[in-house]
């Protein structure tokens, strides 16, 4: 998602919040997001990003 949307932004799209509210106390069981994974995926993405602009 982050991809796309920093594609959108160099062809010059504009982007707006909705505001939502998630309900965590209704949810049971644990999370099974792993946060040292998604950190990494999401700097990885971050760094790729970067240099794609470079190119343009």
């Amino acid at each position: 998602m982050m991809e796309l949307l920093y594609k959108l932004h160099l062809c010059g799209a504009t982007f707006d919040e909705v505001g939502f509210k998630l309900r965590y106390d209704k949810k049971q069981g644990d999370s099974k997001m792993r946060v040292s994974s998604t950190m990494k995926n999401s700097l990885g993405a971050a760094i790729r990003l970067r240099k794609l602009r470079k190119k343009t």
